[in-house]
């Protein structure tokens, strides 16, 4: 899908952040017990972002989603400063280019109110507001100063909640009037109040104590003590920017509360020394600024710092990761060790690993959410880490042409990106693309495409494939790139990643095969709860779906969202080739309980 942003003059937007918002599914199954004596189904359904792009300096972008397929609408969303545009797109479609998308103009856009309020109705700034129909860009996705939020264009109906640190849910209210939680908004004019009531605790900062920079993902516990007895138990765990709140009752709400007067917090993070312990003063008031909990550093850890820059100025709020492993592969050795933190407002950011005994290697490149950019560091030795502070700087990617032989219609294939620094068996390949970069594939046997690339690094390329259950990441063997060749397109021959189930379903009555598809559920993971692939009944009564090699039970499941139906049929199923012709017999549809 490709198109151009402008604005109402017709000039091109750009910079404008663009990204693709289709539905989604998930089919959720619990196994047959005492209390029901067949599998129960539930499919959910939900909008979330799939793609994204920036505009170029004359407002085109690309992304990385197929023009053929199901039958589906999604929808292209423009951002740019505080002009917004939406665009519907029905699919499937010819592969040509998408009308223009107009920033800020057209029919005046319908926009919802929605306040966060505490139970005295004063305001709740800086809340999060959510909602899984109508998904909401992050950075406008909190409430302004008098806690609210306008949401521009809303998909309706949907429901909204909201999340602010020191409370809790209390009620809904659409118009004044107090509604359930899960009652969707169907009109943009009515007014949302969501109530949040306070909750006992206080807001920590987790910081290093070294460098004095936050640490994101640090997971906590808390203690809660009346006269030296544990009266209750919370955990708690840090944002991008350090931050937690800590509650001070008992984790499980049926348990009955005591007042408590210690709050004893402990933090296990990997690179500072083991339980850390700190007390804190249950009964007194919480402050306006987080309490600070500086963390041990292990004497063995060691730490980079830097900046992260675009077109030389900082950027805030960036996710980066670093990976350090063995300089030399062994298996007797641990493999590798990772972390990822935010950089702060002027860009910088600092990350700590254990040394050891024998060389590692540090590279540092951001935990990527889009694949428009890459930047590198290293990979480094650790006293090079250390020597300084670094600078990571974003180089837009170049588009590479690649020929993918061995491709299936529709598969969910993803590229690896890898550094590559050396020649032969000692080269050092370190993996940097987290969870793989989406490749549209709407073409059986030979797909021609386009690969997003680092302009001045070399890199090795495997592709891969990605279901709802499991992720291969290496179906083909590895391909170089070199940055001077990029014109020269890169080779794949991929192994058979998934194969291709078609059969048909008996026994149903013509209007209930809309409502049915088939789905994998893996029998060889007993604690797996989701299904792998999704068929939808044709008016016919057959279907096809994909699924990579294994033994699983096809179930045959209502599609209706969020209810809990039994399943209506199953078939054993070994998955070691195609298979056709693949019959299943609909058990009765079940009558309704007198």
């Amino acid at each position: 899908l490709f198109g151009r942003v402008t604005h109402a003059d017709a000039s091109p937007a750009a910079g404008a952040e663009v990204e693709l918002v289709a539905p989604t599914w998930r089919v959720s199954v619990t196994p047959a017990d005492e209390r029901r004596p067949k599998p129960q189904s539930n499919v959910q359904t939900w909008l979330r972002p799939v793609a994204k792009a920036t505009t170029d300096a004359e407002g085109w972008y690309v992304l990385d989603d197929p023009t053929r397929g199901d039958e589906n609408t999604v929808e292209v969303r423009a951002r740019l400063g505080e002009l917004d545009g939406r665009l519907s797109v029905a699919l499937p479609r010819a592969p040509e280019a998408l009308p223009d998308l107009v920033l800020g103009t057209g029919s005046p856009q319908r926009v919802l109110l929605v306040r966060v309020m505490d139970t005295e109705g004063r305001p709740i700034p800086d809340a999060y507001v959510i909602s899984a129909e109508s998904p909401l860009a992050r950075g406008r996705d909190r409430t302004d100063a008098r806690g609210e939020l306008v949401v521009t264009a809303p998909t309706l109906p949907a429901i909204f909640g909201a999340f602010a640190p020191g409370f809790q849910a209390h009620e809904v209210r659409h118009d004044g009037a107090v509604v359930s939680p899960s009652t969707k908004v169907a009109d943009p004019t009515k007014r949302v109040e969501l109530v949040l009531a306070p909750v006992s605790g206080t807001r920590v900062r987790v910081v290093d104590g070294e460098t004095r920079m936050p640490i994101y993902m640090a997971r906590g516990w808390c203690e809660l003590l009346t006269n030296g007895e544990i009266v209750g138990r919370s955990s708690f765990e840090s944002d991008r920017d350090g931050l937690a709140w800590v509650l001070f009752r008992d984790g499980d709400p049926n348990t009955a509360h005591v007042t408590p007067e210690i709050a004893r917090l402990t933090l296990d993070e990997e690179g500072y020394e083991a339980d850390q312990a700190f007390e804190l003063d249950a009964r007194a008031s919480a402050g306006p600024e987080p309490i600070e909990l500086a963390l041990r550093p292990l004497p063995h850890s060691r730490t980079l710092q830097g900046r992260v820059v675009r077109d030389g100025e900082p950027v805030a709020r960036f996710q980066v990761g670093m990976k350090v492993l063995p300089r030399l592969a062994d298996p007797s050795r641990a493999s590798w060790q990772y972390g990822r933190v935010y950089t702060d407002d002027e860009g910088r950011f600092a990350l700590r690993w254990n040394s050891a005994a024998f060389e590692q290697a540090v590279t540092v490149y951001p935990h990527w959410t889009s694949w428009d950019e890459f930047a590198f560091l290293g990979p480094l030795s650790e006293d090079e880490a250390c020597a300084r502070e670094h600078v990571l700087e974003l180089h837009p990617a170049i588009h590479v042409p690649a020929l993918v032989r061995g491709v299936v219609r529709g598969g969910s294939y993803r590229y690896y990106v890898s550094l590559l620094e050396g020649e032969g068996p000692e080269a050092l390949v370190v993996p940097t693309t987290i969870n793989g970069v989406p490749i549209p594939c709407d073409v059986d046997g030979e797909l021609r495409t386009l690969l997003r690339l680092p302009a001045d690094r070399r890199v090795q390329v495997t592709i891969g494939y990605a279901s709802e259950s499991r992720l291969h990441t290496d179906g083909c063997a590895p391909v170089e790139h070199d940055p001077e060749r990029s014109r020269v397109p890169l080779e794949f021959e991929l192994e058979p990643l998934f194969l291709r189930v078609r059969g048909r379903v008996n026994g149903l009555l013509s209007d209930e095969i809309p409502g049915m598809a088939v789905t994998l559920f893996a029998a060889d993971e007993p604690e797996a709860r989701h299904g792998s692939g999704l068929g939808r009944l044709q008016p016919d009564g057959s279907f096809e779906l994909q699924g990579s090699r294994g033994k699983y039970e096809l179930f045959l499941v209502e599609t209706t969202p969020g209810a809990w139906r039994a399943v209506r049929g199953r078939q054993p199923l070994d998955l070691e080739r195609d298979v056709e012709g693949l019959v299943i017999l609909a058990d009765p549809a079940p009558t309704a309980p007198r």
